[in-house]
């Protein structure tokens, strides 16, 4: 299932930095990364958000800055909750992946504006991964109108596995940059299992239900089968996976 989400080129640089987009209130409370999410009318709920079954054009006002319409496509199993028809909501941070994500500029202008701001932070380490995903498409169709205000309270259970998952990427990505200085066939063997791994753990966090699948289950212990279980890598791992019982 394909689903939308609207928000302005303010939040690229944001989305990109941590791969993923949550409520609001998730980012001046979680602790790292961006603190500040600008809001635009049509996705502006504290504790939610909103994604749509279509794409509409997006509409921002004339700024001092840098702000243009932006759209985040992605292809995802999850059954989030309607909010009505067309409409539905997500209480908990959507982690994105290269395979399964699309961002769409309604201008050339828009997009060319937006990746130069991006080569400029340095907090934008993955813009490279995403750059084939990144298209310009005009919209037409107008919003649907929600005719009430939802009333979706902040789940503070999500920020506290936001802060969870950051920990594992960071001992991931640690173990990333010191591999990349070697290139024996057993290193990059032990880079791609431990990228494997980080996506099914985005995965199940992101899930409804948030506990691995049979086949995920099964998938993860044939990875960490991979690592040797004397690494400390490995110990720690398994130590911060403990702590979220």
């Amino acid at each position: 299932m394909k689903l939308y989400i609207p928000t302005t080129s303010l939040n690229f640089n944001n989305i990109l930095s941590t791969e993923s987009i949550s409520p609001r209130a998730f980012y001046s409370q979680r602790g790292f990364g961006y603190s500040r999410w600008f809001t635009i009318p049509e996705n502006e709920i504290e504790g939610a958000i909103l994604l749509y079954e279509s794409p509409y054009k997006i509409v921002r006002p004339i700024s001092d800055m840098e702000d243009h319409p932006l759209w985040i496509e992605i292809d995802t199993n999850n059954d989030y909750p309607m909010l009505k028809s067309g409409i539905r909501y997500s209480q908990r941070t959507i982690y994105l992946n290269p395979w399964h994500t699309k961002f769409y500029f309604q201008t050339d202008k828009d997009k060319t504006v937006a990746l130069s701001l991006s080569d400029s932070s340095l907090e934008t380490k993955l813009i490279r991964l995403y750059s084939r995903k990144i298209y310009v498409k005009e919209f037409s169709d107008t919003f649907p109108s929600l005719d009430f205000t939802p009333n979706i309270p902040v789940d503070f259970s999500g920020i506290k596995e936001d802060i969870r998952l950051n920990k594992i990427k960071g001992l991931l990505y640690g173990y990333y940059i010191g591999a990349n200085f070697s290139s024996s066939l057993e290193d990059v063997k032990t880079l791609n299992t431990l990228r494997e791994i980080l996506n099914i753990f985005a995965a199940t966090i992101s899930s409804q239900e948030r506990v691995p699948t049979t086949s995920q289950m099964t998938r993860l212990n044939e990875l960490f089968g991979v690592l040797r279980q004397n690494e400390p890598l490995y110990n720690e791992l398994l130590r911060e996976l403990g702590s979220a019982e």
